[in-house]
């Protein structure tokens, strides 16, 4: 076998090269294993698990499809105060897209939960089902957190060799953008409590603790 050697001088540039890689690399794979524990927790009884509907799909002699999402929010928030220790009722703000100090706070809200590890947010129309120019649009856009997307993509997506391939895909046929399509003239900007009162998920936009 033959004997490997580092570059440059007694292996300095190198080794500095391949140290700084590595603690990298490291510190990738520490912030995933953060990022992932926020989903696991023990669970010995039904009393362990945390459901936060955003949806009521039906009831007795009714879809509710016909309902914009602000009565689906609110009426669930309502449900889920009869057993708030299963059910959790999920935050959201009703953005004016005209608005730009209204964006502005919705795209702050995302930051400061994404910031503390929240998955993020899901942004709707107000609408159910949606219509635009080209038909019904999609009905909702999930924007994560940098730190829930190391789930996804895994845990040293954001060094710039992996990012700059991500980068470079076709995303078209997998997330059509509702621009252009539909008049969201306002949108629901939703989350979803994750594993406990502390820490939200959101639903588009995005949260946490």
């Amino acid at each position: 076998m033959g004997q490997r050697r580092c570059p440059g001088p007694q292996g300095g540039p190198g080794l500095e090269t391949l140290s700084a890689s590595t603690s990298a690399r490291l510190d990738a794979v520490e912030r995933y294993t953060r990022a992932y524990r926020e989903y696991c927790w023990p669970v010995s009884s039904l009393a362990d698990l945390k459901l936060a509907p955003f949806h009521i799909l039906a009831s007795e002699d009714a879809v509710h499809t016909d309902k914009p999402h602000i009565w689906h929010m609110e009426t669930i928030g309502k449900l889920c105060a009869a057993d708030p220790k299963i059910l959790l009722a999920t935050p959201f703000h009703v953005v004016d897209l005209d608005d730009e100090q209204s964006s502005a706070d919705a795209v702050a809200w995302w930051t400061e939960l994404t910031s503390r590890g929240g998955e993020g947010m899901v942004v709707k129309p107000l609408n159910f089902i949606a219509e635009g120019r080209r038909g019904v649009t999609q009905p909702a856009i999930k924007c994560r957190g940098p730190e829930y997307l190391r789930i996804i993509y895994g845990p040293e997506y954001l060094l710039p060799q992996n990012l700059e391939r991500l980068r470079a895909r076709n995303v078209e046929r997998n997330a059509p953008s509702p621009a252009g399509n539909v008049p969201w003239e306002s949108s629901l900007w939703n989350a979803g409590a994750v594993t406990s009162h502390s820490r939200m998920r959101l639903r588009c936009s995005c949260s946490r603790k």
